[in-house]
Parts: C-alpha cells; sequence; structure tokens
C-alpha cells in the first residue's frame, strides 16, 4: 500500500482513484493474527491520511478508498474453510463490478472510508462506507 501510494503520487492522474486492500477483521482485535492486524489497520490509517490531497502529495482531486471484506469466495477460502456457509462470502465478480463502477466514476467514492464488504444470505454484496479508526 505504501509502494500503491508513491506510485499514485507520481503517475496518477487528477481526479483520479487511489483504491487500497484492507480488511473487516482489523476493526477488531486480531489476537489470532497480531502482525496481519497491524499490518491491515496501517491501511486504513493510510486511506484516512491520504484522503486529504492538500497535504498528502496525491494530484488534485483524488479519491483514496479501501475495501475490507469480511468473507470473499475464493478457492482458497472454500478450501480453508469447507464447512462455512457461503452464500453469506462476496463473489470476486460483485467485489470488481464495484471497483470497476469507482473507476469509471470515481466521484461516487467517498474518499477516507474503508468499505467494508458485507453480504446476508439471497443477496448482493453491500459495500458499507465507514470511516476507520
Amino acid at each position: 500500500s505504501v509502494m500503491a501510494a508513491h506510485v499514485a503520487s507520481k503517475f496518477l492522474n487528477p481526479n483520479g482513484l487511489l483504491l487500497l486492500p484492507g480488511a473487516a477483521a482489523a476493526l477488531n482485535p486480531t489476537a489470532w493474527s497480531l502482525p496481519y492486524g497491524i499490518c491491515k489497520v496501517a491501511v486504513h490509517h493510510m486511506v484516512r491520511s491520504l484522503a486529504d490531497v492538500e497535504t498528502s502529495g496525491l494530484p488534485a482531486g483524488t479519491k483514496t478508498i479501501g475495501i475490507a471484506p469480511i468473507t470473499l469466495d475464493t478457492p482458497q477460502n472454500r478450501e480453508a474453510m469447507p464447512d462455512a456457509d457461503k452464500s453469506t462470502w462476496a463473489t470476486l465478480d460483485e467485489v470488481s463490478e464495484q471497483i470497476e463502477a469507482w473507476c469509471s466514476d470515481p466521484s461516487k467514492a467517498e474518499s477516507g472510508k474503508v468499505y467494508i464488504i458485507k453480504k446476508e444470505s439471497g443477496s448482493k454484496a453491500v459495500f458499507d462506507p465507514t470511516t476507520p479508526l
């Protein structure tokens, strides 16, 4: 994420979008994996800090957001959690469609927010903008 922000500061077009990968798990204690939690909290902090384009060094009008999935429907997650309720997992298609929508029109993204990706069984994934700690 640090490298992505640096590259964006040099090459992103004005009014562009910088999207960083956070995690919903980092909104709570992560005693099960302190290094993971620390890294994801740092990403959330970057999202909030880089939203201030006046001081961030990013091009004018840049929107900086994070995504924080609860659980993504990936082959690795299916293998690791074979008995889980997969109907509540956001699909990669749902996530990529939302990212594509933000890229097409960054004005629809709320800069400085981490979007928690939630899904209820039988519904489409919801992207809930949250202000990180």
